[in-house]
């Protein structure tokens, strides 16, 4: 029976590690920088505990979130969009966000970090600053680049009721939060 339950164990732990919903990409596929008149910004996650549970990512700037992806442990994935303001939102037991505020041409970083929560891991979204070697490249240069599947966008379908949920949730806190987590305009990565 212990052997059992060990492999069984086992099987969580390795198959939680990275999502297979998503796409890994070859990392000369990737431009860095954003398509001409946009801004991009990349939701990175280095290797840290909490590497079996997965996160994911949604623009809920219009009330309605719009999925972004899921970040796995050592994984990457970058959203492009116009230049303005916008509200990120990480989603797993509990929702946390983040205000951002993006130039055209620019790149913005934002770390997806576990925190601990009640019944599983829980993630914040905390602002990256600085050049790309000394945040991208030195925190995060082994990370794989991710891109959406169908299975991807079909989970987030399935799931959308309880992303909702926990959005509507936790928001109302976030918008009373005196020390919100932003990333402002000039903290693009030079």
């Amino acid at each position: 029976m212990k052997k059992i339950l060990l492999s069984l164990m086992a099987v969580a732990f390795l198959s939680g590690c990275a999502s297979s919903k998503m796409m890994v990409l070859e990392p000369t596929k990737i431009n860095f920088e954003p398509p001409q008149g946009q801004s991009s910004i990349i939701f990175m996650r280095p290797a840290a505990p909490g590497f079996a549970v997965q996160a994911s990512v949604f623009d809920v700037t219009s009330g309605q979130p719009e999925f972004i992806g899921i970040v796995s442990n050592t994984t990457r994935i970058k959203h492009v969009s116009e230049p303005g303001v916008y509200r990120f939102a990480v989603v797993s037991e509990a929702a946390k966000f983040m205000d951002v505020t993006m130039q055209a041409d620019k790149n913005y970083l934002a770390r997806v970090s576990p925190r601990f929560g009640l019944w599983k891991a829980r993630f914040a979204l905390e602002a990256v600053t600085g050049t790309k070697e000394e945040t991208l490249d030195k925190e995060c240069g082994s990370c794989d680049w991710v891109s959406n599947t169908p299975a991807s966008n079909q989970w987030a379908e399935e799931n959308m009721l309880s992303i909702k949920q926990k959005i509507d949730e936790y928001m109302p806190d976030f918008e009373k939060d005196a020390e919100k987590e932003v990333l402002k305009a000039s903290d693009f990565i030079k």
